[in-house]
């Protein structure tokens, strides 16, 4: 035979072989899809797991934009509803206010239903929050203002724990035991 049969020969008989011999068992986590939901096994978790992770980057940066924003709109806001320096360094620290106090529970509520939903509730109020923002300003002025900025960091507070929970569940351990 010539090399060029001889390796054509070789892919053949390792075709034969690798469709007649049994697939390797994978160890089974509890955090981790199951291969039965994931065709392709192992490397459809992984790929799972990185369209996970740019998702949860994506809300993140969402969150920081929606939360960095307020900043270099207060300027314009200023000559719109007059206010003065005092007011401005009030609404700017209104979302810190309020995100102070959910971040706490936020965890928990992610550890108890989910870092999902949480975050998935997290962003739509939040957007809410945003549509609401100018209604606000218009109807009850700086107070108003004032109110929905606390509420949008309100309800951002739990998105920075339910990360941490999402991803405690999603990546790989490691050492002995670990899910890859």
């Amino acid at each position: 035979m010539t090399t060029g049969q001889e390796l054509e020969q070789a892919v053949a008989n390792a075709q034969k072989k690798r469709s007649t011999s049994p697939a390797p068992k994978q160890p089974k986590t509890e955090s981790a899809p199951k291969d039965e939901a994931a065709p392709g096994g192992k490397s459809a978790r992984i790929q799972a797991r990185f369209v996970q992770c740019y998702l949860l980057m994506g809300t993140r940066i969402f969150q920081q934009a929606m939360r960095n924003a307020i900043a270099p709109l207060i300027v314009f806001m200023a000559d719109d509803l007059g206010i003065g320096v005092g007011q401005k360094g009030m609404l700017i620290s209104a979302t810190a206010a309020g995100y102070f106090f959910t971040q706490v529970p936020g965890g928990q509520l992610a550890e108890k239903f989910g870092s999902r939903i949480i975050i998935t509730t997290a962003l739509a109020l939040s957007s809410l929050c945003c549509i609401l923002a100018p209604i606000c300003a218009d109807v009850l002025g700086v107070t108003g203002l004032w109110a929905i900025m606390a509420s949008l960091g309100a309800v951002q507070g739990p998105l920075f724990p339910a990360s941490f929970v999402f991803l405690s569940r999603w990546m790989p351990k490691s050492g002995p035991g670990g899910t890859d």
